[in-house]
């Protein structure tokens, strides 16, 4: 058997899959999270476009869909890295959107071309920054790796330091993959 007919899927559904970058789904379905794609041009519109098409055209609210701020990575942070283009897009982001919690996304070029990510979102979270990363490369997995990426660089990131109040009796209950049913709405 081949190694394509031993692997069996371990979710029963319908395909709506895209690649890791994907996850800016789950990044938007948090009332007040802002995701930052560091990616190519095209690449994150055509993820959104791609899953809103599949998935019932649930559109987006907020800073998702083509509200997205994007690095929009090009071949000069190619050849001389891009990590200074996604500095200034933090910068910018930051100033422009009132977010609760700010999520970059790191695409295939930024990651391929070794931008130091985990670095400067640090320098923005010792600051003060409410910001978290997830490495969600389109070559690391579909969207549902990028939402398990997004959810753990959350709770790692951002929930683990948290020790402000906490409401006795409050429960979070995460069910699917954000957007990824035409249902999931309701």
């Amino acid at each position: 058997m081949s190694e394509i007919q031993k692997k069996k899927p371990s979710v029963i559904s319908d395909v709506r899959y895209a690649c890791a970058v994907g996850a800016t789904n789950t990044v938007v379905a948090i009332k007040g999270a802002v995701p930052i794609a560091n990616c190519s041009p095209g690449c994150q519109l055509k993820t959104t476009a791609m899953l809103t098409f599949e998935n019932g055209f649930q559109g987006s609210i907020a800073a998702g869909g083509g509200n997205m701020p994007s690095s929009n990575a090009t071949e000069n942070d190619v050849v001389f890295g891009g990590i200074k283009t996604l500095d200034n897009l933090i910068k910018s982001t930051l100033k422009i959107y009132d977010g609760d919690l700010f999520v970059v996304l790191t695409g295939c070029t930024g990651e391929l071309i070794g931008d130091n990510v985990p670095d400067l979102v640090g320098k923005y979270q010792k600051a003060g920054y409410p910001i978290v990363y997830a490495n969600t490369a389109g070559f690391k997995g579909n969207n549902i790796f990028g939402h398990e990426t997004v959810v753990d660089a959350i709770i790692d990131q951002y929930v683990g330091n948290y020790e402000g109040e906490k409401k006795k009796g409050l429960v979070n209950l995460w069910f699917e993959v954000p957007y990824y049913n035409q249902n999931w709405r309701g």
